[in-house]
């Protein structure tokens, strides 16, 4: 069970210690208090979403593709290849080990906090501005202003 407290007279004290109270003690229980950190913003997932699609259309624009292994054939990139190729270069890769296999994963974004998207989005920014290409950033968006926040 989880619960949010944003302050004491949200604490759900009754529900904590009804829960307890129902706990069969088959195993210990564990009561953890952390700093609550928020998963990444809907308004980060979007913009992120536009950047990748930018990236695509300029990256395909200057003549890049894919190569098809089997048929040697050309395939411009999509929004979802610049995001894995993104994600695999800024966030890099975890790996894993089943049976006698390496298994490489690239992480999700979903898992990151609102502040480690941001640093991801600034890190994915800065890498295309270093390569000339200006990504947009709406000025309502949550990115310019955690971005606002930072520089103030």
């Amino acid at each position: 069970m989880r619960w949010i407290v944003k302050n004491k007279n949200d604490a759900p004290l009754n529900q904590i210690m009804r829960f307890i109270d129902e706990w069969g003690f088959d195993a210990p229980l564990v009561i953890k208090a952390e700093v609550y950190n928020e998963k990444r913003t809907l308004s980060q997932n979007a913009l992120s979403h536009v950047w990748y699609k930018v990236i695509c259309e300029h990256v395909n624009s200057k003549g890049y593709s894919l190569i098809n292994v089997d048929t040697g054939e050309a395939i411009p990139f999509t929004p979802d290849d610049v995001k894995e190729e993104m994600k695999r270069q800024i966030l890099g890769v975890k790996k894993f080990k089943h049976r006698d296999r390496i298994i490489e994963k690239v992480p999700s974004t979903s898992r990151l906090k609102t502040g480690e998207m941001h640093d991801y989005m600034n890190k994915l920014y800065h890498r295309c501005l270093g390569l000339g290409l200006i990504l947009p950033i709406p000025e309502d968006s949550q990115y310019q202003k955690l971005e606002d926040k930072q520089n103030a």
